[in-house]
């Protein structure tokens, strides 16, 4: 008598694909469609092996009706594919740097991570040495720091000298005081006379 054989094994990435539609109906698959898809899935899994981060990547920011799910998992498994991951570093080198070849090379110093805080009032962003106690300057009430600039001293050095420089160049003035250019004469105008001319033929009318 023949034994009855169950379903056959499926792959992670397979099983991945057939649950999608659990966490979405909009993403519902076919079976056609899990198999197509399977490669792609294959390939994610090599490098983010999270399952989770797969169903966010093909699930989020999804329009109100989808109408070929298998057609936007495709495309999403292949714009968001994670990068492909790089071994780790040997101990004392910063991350993602690479090993002497030989070894004798000094090893380079090690970055220090750059942490940034937030206020816990404000929730104004800040590096630790700026939130003391997770308050920002503003929220503990504290005066702002001075601005840079020269001091009261230097201040006071620089108006006496541009006083003497003013009282210099009025003294200067009055010593050598400019003269005025010569005018040259301007040309007298005509002057007309105001008899009234005779009539025609030197005869007056009576």
């Amino acid at each position: 008598m023949p034994e009855c054989s169950g379903p056959p094994a499926r792959s992670r990435a397979y099983r991945a694909l057939a649950a999608l539609g659990r966490t979405d109906r909009r993403m519902s698959l076919s079976a056609a469609d899990c198999a197509e898809l399977e490669p792609l899935v294959t390939v994610w899994f090599a490098r983010d092996p999270d399952p989770r981060r797969l169903v966010d990547a093909l699930t989020a920011g999804l329009p109100p009706v989808v109408f070929h799910p298998a057609g936007i998992a495709r495309r999403r498994l292949t714009t968001k594919l994670p990068p492909e991951p790089f071994p780790e570093p040997a101990p004392g080198l910063p991350y993602g740097s690479a090993t002497p070849p030989d070894g004798t090379g000094p090893a380079p110093a090690e970055v220090p991570p750059l942490r940034i805080l937030e206020c816990t009032v404000c929730r104004v962003p800040g590096r630790p040495d700026a939130l003391p106690g997770g308050v920002c300057r503003d929220c503990r009430g504290d005066a702002p720091p001075p601005m840079p600039g020269p001091d009261a001293d230097e201040i006071q050095r620089r108006v006496a000298r541009l006083r003497a420089a003013a009282r210099n160049t009025a003294r200067t003035s009055q010593q050598h005081p400019r003269q005025a250019s010569p005018q040259a004469p301007r040309p007298e105008r005509p002057s007309h006379s105001a008899t009234a001319a005779s009539p025609p033929g030197g005869a007056s009318r009576a």
